[in-house]
């Protein structure tokens, strides 16, 4: 199967002279040999066991009358429906779609339990094999009575990776005048925002706002389930010992 009909087959999206991907990392680590298809994914994407993306495969694919770039993609609402399709034609693959989201970009999964420093070295060495876009982030909590750590965080970025962001939550509960981190539940299969302190659902009285992967989202204007997945599932790293 060529590299095309592949992408097509996992719902991949070719548009504005980019040639977009995500989840690189769950993908390389977990090959199933039981998923030909997949296997072939990723001998298409990758040229070593570092998971290198190859640099001359759009030629190999007779690629070359289109001006590409890789761009590790944020998604957007994509997230569903491609999560929707990997469980559809590959099975639960473990580590890979045995959740409701799959990571965006080239990321570490938003639920592995790595600190802040490494999470941040890892991920610069995928960025120069997204030319058409690269950012990473950290998620860490209310971080306004700690301002130094946040400096030497943002020091650390600076020297390390081309482009990363401090994800932090300050949420606010109008009905009870909660101010903290509004939590995400689930409710006969559905992910709810749900207040700490007064167990309200209702997002018109909230203000929440998250940081998915360059863009800040409003829970007033909703998101699919697959983002509200990935919002539940992320660590904040601040919590991982350094390592």
């Amino acid at each position: 199967m060529k590299l095309l009909d592949i992408w097509n087959k996992n719902k991949k999206l070719i548009k504005d002279n980019k040639i977009v991907f995500s989840n690189p990392i769950e993908i390389k680590r977990k090959p199933d040999a039981n998923h030909p298809t997949l296997k072939s994914f990723i001998k298409s994407i990758y040229k070593d066991e570092n998971g290198n993306l190859k640099a001359d495969v759009w030629e190999k694919e007779n690629l070359t009358w289109l001006n590409t770039s890789t761009y590790g993609t944020p998604q957007e609402s994509l997230v569903q429906k491609y999560s929707d399709a990997l469980k559809r034609d590959f099975g639960e693959v473990e580590g890979v779609t045995d959740h409701d989201y799959v990571t965006n970009s080239y990321h570490i999964n938003p639920a592995e339990p790595i600190d802040w420093a490494n999470k941040i070295v890892i991920e610069s060495k995928m960025m120069d094999k997204s030319t058409g876009g690269a950012i990473s982030y950290i998620e860490l909590p209310d971080m306004s009575k700690n301002l130094d750590a946040v400096e030497s965080m943002v020091q650390f970025m600076y020297d390390h990776i081309l482009y990363c962001e401090l994800n932090v939550k300050r949420d606010i509960c109008y009905r009870c005048g909660f101010h903290g981190t509004i939590k995400i539940v689930e409710d006969r299969g559905k992910h709810i925002w749900e207040c700490p302190a007064c167990r309200n659902r209702d997002t018109s009285t909230m203000l929440i706002r998250r940081r998915v992967c360059g863009y800040i989202g409003d829970s007033a204007t909703g998101a699919c389930q697959s983002r509200m997945g990935d919002y539940k599932a992320r660590v904040e790293h601040t919590d991982i010992p350094m390592k």
